[in-house]
């Protein structure tokens, strides 16, 4: 093709294409808004306003083309002439050079002279155009509709997206597949974590609210295509289950979108929240104090506590900084905690740690099962240490502390304690020691001298503290420390969150269990006559033993509940055992005392409820005489001088009274003034505030007699020794039961040795202790745990009791519940 031929090519092309534009836009108009109106997905929000609006597209769009294929045909075709007029004006000819191109000479004329012609025309040309596009639609379209169905067609894309394909394919077949039908289903199940505690759940709204770190399946059936999972945009492949079935998993760890979609149609969609988990929190409920009784020579410090979790609660513990080195850390765990909330009072012994005496900063602080810690206010507290009475005891135990205050990775600051040690061992004031105790402590000092290892200083001040215990308690002390340890850890072993399958453990800590009561036992036999308690509870070697197989036997089995009944009753044997120690008839002196105070205690309060009636009552009827007010005044100061008596009488014996029972005082004094006045409404107040301080205080004389004179199990009838009880002196503990005074005729509680022997038996002779079982093992009687439950019950029938605000049939129900236990 020559150069002349392709420019009158493309001059009869755009011809051609602008006659068929000034035919055709009305319809590539209305096309363009039909696609507008597809990809905004229309035919899916319309659907129910115009079901069938997809059909009559079809119908529209095949008459449409029919009637453009029609007119098509009746554009008249451009010619040869009008081709080269295009050109020429475009080109900027005159004369029309291209009309001489196509001319012949005429009959008779000179060739060569018509040659010359067409030559010089051809040089005049020069370079040719076809001309540009010129559709000439302005003229038609006055209004500009062309210019909107463009932008809108544009943004329309823009906004489709990746669904553009689908929308615009669903605008055109109507009943495409991508459209959900009955025969396609999805459904998404939300598992959240386990930690939770909550349950699975089906979604079944457009919003998803669920924990941080659920799991969200999903799964479609009855597909034709594998379907696609967006999570806020990104993609996430289904599994094939088979031919039409799909599923997928996605963790929740982040808010946004996640939408189905096959094919680009979006066949479901949630709004995803997500619910974070909060840090634990965990508080003081009171500062923590410095707690040690006569009958117990290690102090332990007190730690009251309270802790909370939005799902649940890992684990509680202790966190100390030394004052003087704040870079210095440690931890001790407080007892294991399980469910949203927790509290408890716990008494840590801290005394062989190596900053006992120190003060330091403590903080609590407690875990949730993603490992976010909550922390409580930092308290300043010294730790307790145990008093040593051994002198040189007492001064390795004072090197043991200094070297908690320097840096363990700096040799030069050891010296001074090194020097101390070499200068004890060296002491003539110890020649009459084994010579053992002086190597060790020369060992002691040497490997703070030449010790290299990060843990020299910590492994020097373990053997220290094992020097000093050596030097202070005797075998008896020994053994009865290594009981309480074996005891814990096989009690560790068995708490239901331990882990099952360690058996090989468990049976590892109940032969060292059985090894320090064997040690024990010997000590105790070893105990000079005059030491020994004479009427120290029956606990043989073989009730030991027994107890002991049968433990070994259901952990051996994997019957851990049965394991955990057996270990109490062991727990129970042990505790006797321990009791069995000199000065054990002092303690019992003092627990009964304690009693009797309690008894007083319970007596005030039937008092206080009987005061409170008659003030409720008088207060109900109008004109009372002032005398009936006057006299409950008087009743009520008495009360109050008898529970001033008890109290001095009660912190005379242990150290320290229970701040309710001055708040019960006050109270009392409050309920006298107001009754003085004449006031009954104000006095009916305070006496319900003295009842329940009373209670409270009953309550914390309990504990604190359990804490430190033991809880007389073996003393009584086995009730009312439970650290927990609520009640003080309830029924079967009450201090006025027949033979249970100090100095009657038969002993130091009216009873002969035999009959203190077969204290904690039923009329059968089988123990009734804690989970107890018959020589055979077959048959079971009452245990401790439901002596506990009944006492329990008995408290809150007290409890109901005294609130003399419910109906009065049922005060007297309860008053007839309670009478047989008076």
């Amino acid at each position: 093709m020559t150069a002349i031929g392709a420019v009158r090519f493309r001059a009869r092309a755009a011809v051609w294409a602008e006659r068929l534009t000034r035919a055709l836009w009305p319809a590539l108009t209305a096309l363009a808004a039909y696609a507008v109106y597809a990809l905004l997905d229309g035919p899916r929000w319309s659907g129910a306003l115009w079901p069938y609006a997809p059909a009559l597209f079809l119908a529209v769009a095949t008459i449409a083309t029919l009637v453009l294929a029609t007119a098509a045909l009746r554009i008249a075709r451009p010619d040869a002439a009008s081709i080269d007029r295009r050109i020429e004006d475009a080109s900027g000819l005159v004369n029309r050079p291209l009309a001489t191109l196509s001319d012949r000479p005429a009959p008779g004329a000179d060739a060569g002279l018509w040659d010359e012609h067409v030559r010089r025309t051809r040089a005049q040309l020069g370079r040719l155009r076809a001309g540009a596009w010129r559709p000439g639609v302005a003229a038609a379209d006055r209004f500009g509709v062309r210019g909107l169905a463009i932008v809108g067609l544009g943004a329309s894309i823009i906004i489709a997206g990746s669904d553009a394909p689908g929308r615009l394919w669903r605008g055109i077949a109507p009943g495409w597949p991508g459209t959900i039908t009955p025969a396609t289903a999805i459904q998404a199940w939300v598992r959240p974590p386990a930690y939770t505690g909550l349950p699975p759940r089906l979604v079944t709204g457009p919003a998803l609210v669920a924990p941080i770190g659920s799991r969200l399946t999903i799964s479609v059936t009855g597909a034709e295509a594998v379907p696609t999972l967006l999570v806020n945009a990104a993609p996430v492949p289904f599994q094939s289950l088979d031919r039409t079935s799909f599923q997928a998993d996605r963790v929740l760890d982040a808010p946004g979108l996640i939408s189905v979609r096959r094919r680009g149609e979006v066949l479901a969609s949630w709004s995803v929240t997500i619910i974070p988990d909060a840090p634990p929190q965990i508080e003081w409920t009171e500062p923590p104090v410095p707690i040690q009784s006569t009958s117990q020579p290690i102090p332990r410090l007190r730690v009251v506590w309270d802790a909370s979790d939005d799902y649940g609660l890992v684990s509680a513990g202790l966190e100390m900084r030394l004052a003087a080195r704040p870079d210095r850390l440690t931890s001790v765990a407080l007892p294991p905690v399980r469910g949203r909330t927790a509290h408890g009072t716990t008494p840590l012994d801290l005394s062989a740690h190596p900053w006992a005496g120190l003060p330091v900063m403590a903080q609590l602080v407690a875990r949730d099962a993603l490992d976010q810690a909550g922390r409580s206010d930092a308290l300043p507290i010294t730790l307790p240490e145990r008093v040593f009475k051994n002198p040189l005891a007492r001064a390795i135990v004072g090197i043991r502390r200094e070297l908690s205050l320097i840096d363990p990775a700096d040799p030069a600051q050891r010296a001074p304690a090194q020097a101390a040690l070499i200068t004890l061992a060296d002491d003539g004031a110890w020649a009459a020691l084994p010579a053992g105790l002086l190597v060790n402590l020369r060992a002691a000092g040497s490997l703070l001298e030449h010790g290299h290892d990060p843990n020299t200083v910590e492994v020097a001040q373990e053997r220290l503290w094992a020097l000093a215990l050596t030097l202070e308690e005797d075998a008896l002390d020994r053994t009865s420390r290594a009981l309480t340890e074996a005891e814990a850890a096989v009690q560790e072993a068995l708490a239901p969150d331990a882990d099952p399958e360690a058996t090989a453990e468990l049976n590892a800590r109940i032969e060292a269990l059985r090894e320090a009561v064997a040690q024990a036992l010997q000590a105790l036999a070893e105990l000079p006559r005059e030491q020994a308690d004479p009427n120290r509870p029956a606990v043989t070697p073989r009730d030991l033993a027994r107890s002991t197989d049968r433990l070994q036997e259901a952990a051996r089995e994997g019957r851990m509940d049965d394991a955990r009944r057996e270990m109490a009753e062991l727990e129970r044997q042990l505790e006797m055992l321990q009791n069995a120690r000199p000065g054990d008839a002092q303690n019992a002196e003092k627990r009964e005392a304690g009693r009797q105070q309690m008894e007083v205690v319970q007596d005030i309060l039937k008092r206080q409820g009987a005061l409170l009636d008659s003030t409720t009552a008088r207060g109900a009827v109008p004109g009372s005489p002032p005398t009936a007010a006057e006299a409950d005044e008087r009743q009520q100061r008495a009360l109050r001088r008898v529970l001033g008596e008890m109290m001095q009488q009660y912190g005379d014996l242990t150290g320290e009274v229970p701040p309710p029972l001055g708040e019960a005082d006050v109270a009392m004094k409050d309920a006298a003034d107001a009754l003085g006045r004449q006031r009954d409404v104000p006095a009916s107040a305070a006496q319900q505030r003295a009842i329940a301080a009373l209670q409270k205080g009953a309550q914390s004389m309990s504990q604190q007699l359990a804490m430190q004179f033991g809880d007389g199990e073996g003393e009584g009838d086995g009730e009312g020794s439970d650290p927990g009880d609520q009640s003080g002196p309830g029924p079967g503990n009450k201090p006025n039961r027949p033979g249970n005074r100090p100095g009657s005729p038969s002993g130091r509680d009216g009873r002969t040795t035999a009959q203190r022997r077969d204290q904690g038996r039923d009329p059968l002779g089988r123990s009734t202790g804690q989970n107890s079982r018959s020589s055979d093992g077959d048959v079971r009687v009452p245990d401790q745990m439901e002596a506990a439950r009944g006492r329990a019950l008995q408290d809150e029938l007290r409890l109901r009791g005294q609130d003399r605000s419910r109906p009065r049939p049922e005060l007297e129900y309860i008053d007839r519940l309670l009478a047989p236990f008076r």
